[in-house]
């Protein structure tokens, strides 16, 4: 079976010898060069610090292998109090101010250990930058001219009678222009409709 690498685990992994050096010594298998756990150590540094193994069997092998490879992720709970303890040590060892922790913690760590949003979201208010309150959009008053206002009235009149011609509601024997038309006819027998509103 062909081995794959894990390219997040790598790039974690050099991070943090970046930040503290080698933690844990690659395990091989004594008398050997078979790597036992470790792999993506000896990719990230072929000096990574080593420890022998007595292996008993193939069995003992395997399972050396497998539980190796098991390790602690942290809780939700412990790795906020373990980042909250890093941001306090940070500003006694680095000497700088509390608001400016977190950016400098993410820097450090995002994005191959934890994202940015994850220790972000982990940290007390105390260790993050204060950002001022958003002002609200001014919102602009558009004054409209009454000319303007009258185009509007106009294009509205000319687009209900452009309605009633196109339904044929008007007669010859009735000269409103709408069906539902009430307006007093004027003395000619016209509908004051093409002046006024109808009504």
């Amino acid at each position: 079976m062909a081995v794959v690498y894990n390219k997040q685990h790598i790039a974690a992994l050099k991070k943090a010898e970046e930040l503290v050096g080698p933690l844990s010594p690659v395990l091989r298998e004594k008398g050997s060069t078979l790597i036992l756990s470790g792999r993506n150590r000896k990719l990230v540094n072929v000096n990574w610090p080593e420890m022998e193994k007595e292996v008993k069997d193939p069995l003992h092998r395997e399972l050396i292998i497998l539980l190796s490879n098991v390790q602690h992720q942290p809780t939700e709970e412990e790795l906020k109090f373990r980042l909250n303890r890093i941001a306090n040590a940070m500003t006694a060892v680095m000497q700088i101010p509390d608001e400016t922790v977190c950016d400098k913690l993410c820097k450090m760590l995002s994005p191959e250990i934890y994202s940015e949003r994850r220790i972000q979201q982990l940290l007390d208010d105390r260790w993050k930058q204060k950002t001022c309150p958003k002002k609200p959009k001014k919102t602009e008053i558009i004054s409209v001219s009454p000319e303007l206002l009258n185009l509007k009235k106009e294009a509205e009149e000319i687009k209900h009678i452009a309605t009633a011609l196109d339904a044929e509601t008007f007669s010859e024997e009735d000269p409103r222009p709408f069906k539902d038309c009430r307006c007093k006819l004027d003395a000619n027998n016209q509908c004051p409709h093409f002046k006024t509103d109808c009504y």
